[in-house]
């Protein structure tokens, strides 16, 4: 039994209540609740069960102290092993920072007898140079220009280093003697010069990036150097196709010469801002005078977009090339390479803004008034002699215009934007300053003022005897509908970009000032429908006192008249 108990305890899902019924069962064989059993059976096998339990668990303590005494034995050593080895590595460590000393030491002395060895071999070398380019320079003094590396091709580059040193050595003779001898260097010297271009040239159509480095650093001691730079970034340039999708070409241009540079040139940055300069001011300077100048004198809006649009194009191509150059975000290169290529068409752009808007605004205006078939009499923007004179023109809600309204301040929108790109930061104030006078004049004054106007010299000139039909209530209804659109734009388009300059309260003034001027005229004419209304209605109620009430009929219309008259003032 006792091996039975072992088996259930060391199973994982051990539960005591399982322990006891296993042990009834197998006890009484099942025959518990059997009318013959015997519950001293049941109580002998629990006793026996609770004695094998008690030696399990002794046995258990035991094996437990064992293993302790032997973690403990194995934690000693290990500790005794760590000390060993701290030990050891102070040790190594020690060694170590001594043998780095003498390692130190022996570097030293060794760079030192290199640099005593250099400097007594080196005198020997610029002799036996001198020696030798003397021997080549008497040979040119005795008028043989071809003799040694001079006489073969395949020695091009010792020719070009013997060369060199006798065009540096004739610029020191200025003697007579030795004219003849300078002329023929100098000759040689242009000839070697060019031999060396064509072959720079042969490996750059090659793509022989190592036979380019090879030539670019021999050519590198002559004169026309630079000439041969400036032609490799030519022939760079003529990849890029005379499209009308330009700013697409150059990323991946300049991507694939700037590879080509940090692995020919030693001065790789240098030569590729060489190259980018060269390739604004040229490809796309070129490319953006060609398609604006098309659109100066014909179509101001489309010359502004597109001068927006190439700015903005160049700004982000710029943004690209200064990650791909690894340029530092305080480097002005590329900020002067942008006010050079737009510079022609900056100088005047605030003023061609301010033309294009108000001339927009003045033909939407002009539209809209030949729309409706009214002639507008107006004087510097303003009702000229309309108040004093009667008029046979139906005023009503026909003269103000949300379609109007609505672009006007889109067209205001663009142009702030516009202004935004490509304004110099110091005058972005001032230049939305004056768009906003430009819409302030137009729209304001020039169409709601002049509607608004329009309204109260109608009110004036209604004969009260008559029935009244009047348009001014709902017409202020949509007055204030177009009202909120102008807050709207002014406060979320204007205000922003002039919060920090003293054109801020400038402008805050001029909205505030619009506000007061309507408002005061709103309740001018709502003075006047009023005191039209009870007119009509002291008049209606006077007119039928004089009457006898003889039917039903009369008493009807007495009663609806001024209703009549109150729901069109609504």
């Amino acid at each position: 039994m006792a091996h039975l108990v072992l088996k259930e305890i060391e199973q994982e899902n051990f539960s005591v209540d399982n322990l006891i019924e296993n042990l009834s069962y197998k006890a009484t064989d099942g025959r518990v609740s059997q009318t013959d059993f015997d519950p001293l059976i049941l109580e002998n096998i629990f006793r026996k069960t609770i004695d094998d339990l008690k030696i399990i668990n002794d046995k258990t303590k035991q094996n437990i102290q064992v293993l302790e005494i032997e973690c403990q034995k194995e934690k000693d050593i290990c500790k005794d092993k760590i000390l060993m080895l701290e030990n050891s590595y102070k040790d190594s460590y020690d060694y170590l920072s001594v043998l780095d000393k003498r390692i130190s030491n022996v570097s030293t002395t060794m760079s030192d007898m290199g640099s005593q060895l250099e400097n007594l071999n080196r005198p020997r070398l610029n002799l036996f140079e001198s020696h030798k380019t003397a021997k080549y320079f008497d040979k040119f003094m005795d008028g043989i220009d071809n003799s040694g590396v001079f006489a073969d091709d395949s020695k091009l580059e010792q020719a070009a280093e013997v060369i060199y040193k006798l065009y540096i050595l004739s610029n020191d003779l200025n003697d007579e003697k030795f004219l003849k001898a300078n002329e023929l260097v100098l000759k040689k010297y242009s000839e070697i010069e060019i031999k060396l271009f064509q072959k720079f040239h042969d490996a750059f159509y090659k793509n022989d990036r190592k036979e380019m480095k090879k030539y670019l650093n021999i050519l590198s001691n002559f004169k026309n150097y630079q000439e041969c730079v400036n032609e490799f970034i030519k022939n760079l340039q003529m990849a890029i196709k005379n499209s009308d999708d330009l700013f697409s070409e150059i990323i991946p241009l300049c991507a694939k010469t700037n590879e080509i540079i940090n692995e020919v040139f030693l001065n790789n940055e240098r030569i590729m801002e060489q190259f980018v300069k060269d390739l604004f001011l040229d490809r796309v300077q070129t490319h953006v005078s060609t398609n604006l100048e098309k659109y100066r004198e014909t179509d101001l809006e489309k010359y502004l977009d597109t001068l927006y649009l190439f700015y903005n194009k160049t700004k982000r191509i710029s943004k690209e090339l200064s990650e791909l150059m690894k340029i530092s975000s305080e480097s002005t290169f590329f900020n002067k390479l942008l006010n050079e290529v737009f510079q022609v068409h900056l100088k005047d752009y605030v003023n061609l803004e301010k033309i294009n808007l108000q001339n927009k605004f003045r033909a939407h205006l002009d539209r809209f008034y030949e729309k409706i078939g009214h002639t507008k009499k107006t004087q510097s923007g303003f009702v000229s002699n309309l108040l004093s004179k009667q008029t046979s023109e139906i005023i009503d809600d026909r003269f103000l215009s949300h379609d109007v309204t609505t672009l006007c301040i889109d067209d205001a929108k663009k142009s702030i934007n516009r202004s935004l790109l490509l304004c110099d930061a110091n005058i972005q104030p001032k230049a939305i300053d004056d768009m906003y006078e430009i819409v302030c004049q137009n729209l304001c004054r020039d169409h709601l003022y002049y509607s608004l106007d329009l309204h109260i010299n109608a009110l004036s000139s209604v004969d009260f005897r008559q029935e009244i039909n009047l348009h001014i209530f709902p017409f202020i209804k949509q007055m204030n509908d177009l009202m909120y659109l102008f807050e709207q734009f002014t406060n979320v388009s204007v205000i922003p970009p002039v919060m920090n300059s003293p054109y801020y309260q400038k402008i805050m003034n001029k909205l505030n000032q619009i506000c007061t001027d309507l408002e005061i005229k709103i309740d001018n004419s709502l003075e006047k429908a009023f005191t039209v209304i009870c007119n009509h209605i002291r008049h209606v109620l006077q007119s039928e006192q004089k009457k006898p009430i003889s039917n039903q009929k009369t008493m009807k219309y007495l009663i609806n008249q001024p209703l009549h008259a109150a729901k069109q003032s609504k």
